[in-house]
């Protein structure tokens, strides 16, 4: 689930596209800008109010069946409505985090440093996945520094499809992952 949807190219539309089989929720909210989530509602003459996100979380956690996998709009300091940014958002709910991340240059601070924020406030990161080509040293130095022992490489898949990742998803057993939890937050 994406509770907040920047631009036209909708995360969820993609996600159905590729996994029909998964229950998707649509978004609480939705602007068309392509821009952080409070820059994307003001350009919209809209405000992001905190009390329909957080009803709205519990609403598709209610409808889940075993996990709810929620993407986040940007990344964690990434601002929702006014000072109130996704990390504040999500600290609340004590979530298991899965952190996505690209592999080439500039991966190693801006993963360690969303590592640390997170660390701040106390949320641990189940699985760093690393997206595009392999980078084995950056993977390395992030299972050291960053204190994550699940690190996962996923190639950028040509064409991105159901069948690629179905053959990825044989060969990666992510069911560790993916178990009966209550909440997941993936984060980029």
């Amino acid at each position: 689930w994406k509770p907040v949807q920047t631009g036209d190219d909708c995360d969820t539309t993609t996600v159905t596209a590729l996994s029909p089989e998964l229950s998707t929720g649509a978004p609480a909210y939705r602007f068309p800008r392509p821009a952080s989530p409070h820059h994307a509602a003001e350009s919209a003459g809209a405000e992001i109010d905190m009390e329909c996100l957080d009803s709205a979380y519990e609403e598709e956690r209610s409808r889940a069946e075993g996990s709810l996998l929620l993407e986040l709009a940007g990344g964690l300091h990434v601002p929702l409505v006014g000072a109130t940014t996704n990390l504040d958002w999500i600290a609340g709910m004590c979530p298991r985090v899965i952190l996505v991340a690209r592999t080439g240059l500039g991966t190693l601070n801006h993963t360690l440093l969303s590592l640390e924020a997170l660390s701040a406030r106390r949320l641990n990161v189940d699985a760093l996945f690393l997206v595009g080509e392999e980078h084995p040293d950056n993977e390395r130095t992030l299972r050291e520094l960053g204190g994550v022992e699940s690190v996962h490489h996923l190639p950028l898949f040509d064409p991105l499809d159901a069948e690629a990742i179905d053959g990825w998803l044989d060969a990666n057993d992510l069911s560790p992952l993916l178990g009966p939890v209550h909440v997941s937050v993936v984060t980029r």
